[in-house]
C-alpha cells in the first residue's frame, strides 16, 4: 500500500478536505489495495470509504469501468462514493456531503467498537 504525492488541484482540495473533517489516517492516490493495478483516489482505511473524483464524465471515466472498480472495493470491504464536481455541484456543496459520510462512517465504526467492546465484557462475565 503507498500514497502517492498530492499534486493536482484536486487532490489538494480533498486531501485538506478530509483533514479538515476527520483525523483519521487519508491516503491519496492509494495503490496497492485493489486488485487489477486500480488507485483508490482518497481512501480512508479506518472506516473502509473512499472517494474518487469523476470529472471529466463518462468520457474519462466509462461506467462499465467504475462499476468494475467499485465491485472489487466492496469485495475488500471499501465502499466507493463518487465526486463529480459541476457548476451545478460546486465545492461547497460536495464538502458538506464529504463531511456527512464521513461523519456517518465515524458513527458506525464507533458503534462497531462499543459493540465488540460489550460483547467482550459479556464473554467474561460468562467465563469468570
Amino acid at each position: 500500500m503507498q500514497g502517492q504525492e498530492v499534486k493536482g488541484s484536486f487532490e489538494k482540495y480533498i486531501n485538506k478536505t478530509l483533514h479538515e473533517i476527520t483525523s483519521l489516517a487519508v491516503i491519496i492516490n492509494a495503490r496497492g489495495i485493489l486488485p487489477d493495478n486500480f488507485e483508490l483516489d482518497a481512501w480512508i482505511p479506518d472506516l473502509g470509504i473512499a472517494f474518487e473524483w469523476d470529472a471529466g464524465g463518462e468520457s474519462t471515466h466509462p461506467l462499465a469501468h467504475r462499476e468494475y472498480k467499485d465491485r472489487l472495493a466492496k469485495q475488500m470491504g471499501i465502499t466507493v462514493y463518487h465526486v463529480n464536481p459541476t457548476k451545478r455541484y460546486p465545492r461547497q456543496f460536495i464538502t458538506a456531503n464529504m463531511k456527512r459520510i464521513v461523519r456517518a462512517a465515524e458513527k458506525r465504526l464507533l458503534q462497531r467498537l462499543i459493540n465488540d467492546q460489550n460483547s467482550e465484557i459479556g464473554w467474561l462475565r460468562t467465563h469468570s
